[in-house]
């Protein structure tokens, strides 16, 4: 970059925005104070993405606003006409369809994506297509008109009239007072109102059906089942007539993050939506964000809910800026726990189907062997990762893939004998024991073994197989150093091969990659289960027993909530008392305690 005089930044609210030689925009950001948030890119210790982006940029310009609202919305106009590289979140966010009902003498019904003041607008929801059958299911019900206003003035009726989905207000042949209850009943329905609609229809099929008039009691019937039918495709979460947005994003691996967005209307789910982003979550990015999301789609409920990473976002700012959209908005840190688990299952099922479109493909194992120099015929991989309770009671598990898919009938559990919080001495024991019933035919030899961990690691496993004469094919995966000069496109996931000095590195999407973290994140999934399933078992020897207040019943709360309560240096008191339904002084007691228990035994 050039060089730069902080000093002639104005300590202002405004946007700002780093370009590169060729004066294209690279990043663009808001502040409260300009010359403050610039000087901070120069003087903090940055997350990879902004590092890169800083040695990038060649120049900075900076717009002047009345206040940190105005900057914010200035700052998703702009990222919305810029496209910038490096504001990864906010290129394309979408809007979504609305079933509108216009404001005409007698409203029409119709699929819109903008909003006009006069409407009333009935949605959002995630597919256009299930909107169209939801349309045709309610013309069934409710006969109003879909026609232009061209075709309205014109007081003849048309082909819906014939088949049954418009009462002809055209040509007068419903009464006002009547076809305003069809609208109102489509309305009711869709604030769940449903109970009333039902009973007067099931009154009307009885009544028809006494004086034998059968096939208006037919219409009646098909008028329930249609309801009825409707109405099951809403899934009700809460009593209220709640009206949330929730935006749940997470991390998934160092190189993906992802997003579901459900919507809630009237206490009911009816629309949810994913999307897998190729890049980290940044909490800077994501006011900017919402506040895109809302310029698109126009219609905001009461609340919104913003969790990243299990953690609930608040910002006052965002909270106000979202105010000019509708004045009584709230951004709220109460949704219920089934939903959240709701959204955390939903997302990850999402993204394992994305990757598995990758790693399905009928050449990738031919690529795996080709990058990590093994055989062609690898057609079965076992995967093992080793846990330590506390840096005691190490275990060991292994699981198994082929065709495609994890075979849990051939997933093992070891608990080690030969060492307690040494790698080496427990990879080496487990692969001795696999040798052992591979040689007495009580377990068959995988093509691959993928080994969680490093040089070290890797060694152990073959001397011990090379210890009974067994020739296997071998790599590690492990974390790599952070490079003194990053690449955004190189993962820092290292894979060790035999008779190699370094690792592999491979790019962040790269197939290949993506299979070996799954087999990974698959074998610590288990071992953490199992490491979770012995901790029940022997709460009398947990080192939490150490802190005042601390007993078996709490322990086994935290346990069952986080069963690598021992390793996982993220968690946080807050998450910790919420989740476990323990006060916040134990809490932060049990985190004091993991920190320095965590630093002891590293």
């Amino acid at each position: 970059m050039k060089k730069f005089d902080f000093n002639t930044i104005p300590e202002k609210p405004g946007v700002y925005i780093f370009l590169d030689k060729n004066s294209t925009p690279l990043y663009i950001g808001k502040a409260k104070n300009l010359r403050n948030r610039v000087k901070s890119y120069f003087t903090n210790n940055l997350n990879l993405k902004t590092e890169i982006m800083v040695q990038k940029a060649f120049d900075i310009k900076y717009i002047i606003t009345k206040n940190e609202v105005e900057a914010l919305l200035l700052e998703a106009n702009l990222i919305k006409k810029e496209k910038p590289k490096y504001n990864i979140l906010l290129k394309d966010s979408k809007s979504y369809p609305y079933l509108e009902i216009t404001a005409h003498e007698y409203p029409k019904i119709k699929i819109s994506r903008k909003i006009s003041s006069d409407s009333t607008y009935l949605g959002p929801f995630v597919n256009v297509s299930d909107l169209r059958e939801i349309l045709r299911e309610l013309l069934k019900l409710f006969p109003i008109r879909t026609c232009s206003e061209q075709t309205f003035k014109k007081g003849k009726s048309c082909i819906n009239y014939q088949i049954k989905r418009c009462t002809a207000p055209c040509e007068g042949l419903i009464s006002k007072e009547e076809y305003m209850s069809l609208v109102d009943n489509i309305i009711s329905v869709f604030k769940g109102k449903t109970k009333n609609l039902l009973e007067y229809f099931e009154e009307k099929m009885i009544l028809h059906s006494k004086k034998l008039e059968f096939e208006k009691a037919a219409e009646y019937r098909d008028k329930i089942n249609g309801l009825k039918k409707l109405s099951l495709n809403q899934h009700i979460v809460y009593k209220t007539d709640a009206n949330i947005d929730i935006l749940y994003f997470k991390t998934i691996y160092e190189q993906y993050s992802g997003l579901l967005i459900i919507f809630i209307r009237n206490g009911k789910i009816i629309g949810v939506d994913r999307e897998i982003f190729n890049s980290q979550i940044y909490q800077d990015d994501i006011p900017g964000f919402i506040i895109q999301f809302y310029t698109k789609n126009k219609i905001l409920p009461e609340k919104i809910s913003i969790i990243i990473n299990n953690n609930y976002f608040t910002d006052r700012l965002l909270e106000d800026t979202l105010k000019e959209f509708k004045k009584n908005i709230k951004l709220t840190k109460s949704i219920k726990k089934d939903i959240l688990d709701f959204a955390d299952k939903n997302l990850q099922i999402f993204f394992e189907t994305e990757l598995s479109k990758k790693i399905k493909s009928k050449d990738l194992f031919e690529h795996l062997a080709k990058k990590c120099h093994l055989p062609n015929d690898i057609n079965t991989i076992e995967c093992i990762d080793i846990s330590h309770l506390y840096g005691k009671n190490t275990v060991g598990v292994s699981i198994f893939f082929e065709n495609g898919s994890f075979n849990k009938n051939r997933y093992r559990r070891y608990k080690i004998k030969s060492a307690n919080n040494d790698d080496f001495l427990a990879i080496h024991e487990i692969f001795r024991r696999k040798a052992l019933n591979i040689m007495k035919n009580k377990e068959e030899q995988a093509d691959l073994y993928i080994i969680d961990g490093g040089k070290g690691q890797l060694q152990s496993a073959i001397r011990a197989f090379k210890e009974q004469n067994i020739q296997a094919n071998f790599i590690s995966i492990a974390k790599g150093r952070s490079k003194d000069e990053p690449n955004n496109n190189l993962s820092k996931e290292e894979v060790y091969i035999p008779g190699r000095k370094n690792p592999i590195n491979f790019k962040k999407d790269d197939p290949v990659l993506l299979l070996i973290q799954k087999l990974r994140d698959e074998a610590h999934r288990f071992a953490i289960e199992y490491q979770r399933k012995l901790a029940l078992k022997d709460l009398t020897s947990s080192p939490l027993l150490q802190i005042k207040g601390v007993g078996e019943k709490t322990i086994k709360k935290v346990l069952k909530e986080f069963p690598d309560i021992y390793t996982n240096s993220n968690i946080t008191s807050e998450e910790l008392s919420k989740k476990c339904k323990i006060s916040k002084k134990v809490a932060e007691d049990i985190v004091n305690f993991l920190r320095t228990f965590q630093g002891n035994s590293s």
